[in-house]
């Protein structure tokens, strides 16, 4: 795996007025870049009918057969996709331009939306995913983003905190050399809330009959930038004569 440590971004200034002769805060922050490991997907199904259950049959036996094809690749429910959202609604008719004094708006049909979400580490079924989901009956599948994966991450976490704590240190002793005072010991120490910067090129979207017929297409995920801090406060102590 190749990693690039970045260079480090880091804080110093004094904790409080009455206690800038005896202590240092310094923030140390480190950031690695690692391939992306995680795909986010959603598969979209419409239906517009003249009644609800028209509707719902027309969009469920979709949803039963891309399900099937998800199934197919392995992609169980509850772990790797979910239901992302459903929808069900009238659609009225438009009120006109002069309308008669008793005009009402009345009930045209019915429009059904279901989403399927798929967030998955097997980055070598995105093409699939994208270019035969239509053919089961979808009627939109959109790439929404790579990232990495909670393992991945946390795998990541123990280099990322050691470099920043290093940073930090490192910084903290030329401030204090130069102020003519050392690093005595350390009072507190906070970890901030770790975060990843997903890839920029990292969104897709295709809208595609159930007749297209084509190959899969190729997806490069890129890498993640993901980072950690801490802050850490030092007591100062006399230079040794």
């Amino acid at each position: 795996l190749h990693r690039t440590i970045l260079v480090a971004l880091l804080l110093v200034a004094p904790v409080a007025a009455e206690d800038a002769a005896s202590q240092l805060s310094v923030r140390g922050e480190a950031a690695l870049k690692v391939p992306a490991d995680q795909a986010s997907l959603r598969i979209v199904v419409r239906a517009e009918a003249d009644t609800v259950a028209e509707a719902m049959r027309s969009a469920g036996t979709r949803i039963n057969k891309i399900t099937d094809f998800l199934d197919s690749l392995d992609i169980e429910p509850g772990k790797e996709r979910r239901t992302g959202g459903y929808s069900l609604e009238p659609i009225w008719s438009q009120r006109p331009r002069n309308p008669a004094e008793d005009w009402k708006p009345t009930v045209l049909g019915h429009r059904l939306e279901h989403r399927i979400l798929v967030e998955t580490t097997r980055l070598e079924l995105v093409g699939d995913l994208l270019a035969k989901s239509a053919k089961h009956g979808a009627d939109e599948v959109n790439l929404d983003g790579f990232g990495l994966s909670k393992a991945a991450r946390m795998s990541q976490r123990d280099v990322l905190l050691q470099e920043a704590v290093r940073n930090a240190r490192r910084e903290a002793r030329v401030v204090s050399a130069a102020s003519g005072t050392v690093l005595a010991g350390i009072k507190n120490i906070d970890i901030e809330s770790d975060n990843a910067r997903p890839p920029v090129m990292a969104r897709g979207r295709m809208m595609m009959s159930a007749e297209a017929d084509f190959g899969a297409p190729t997806i490069e995920a890129g890498e993640v930038e993901v980072r950690a801090a801490v802050r850490i406060v030092y007591t100062l102590g006399p230079l040794s004569e």
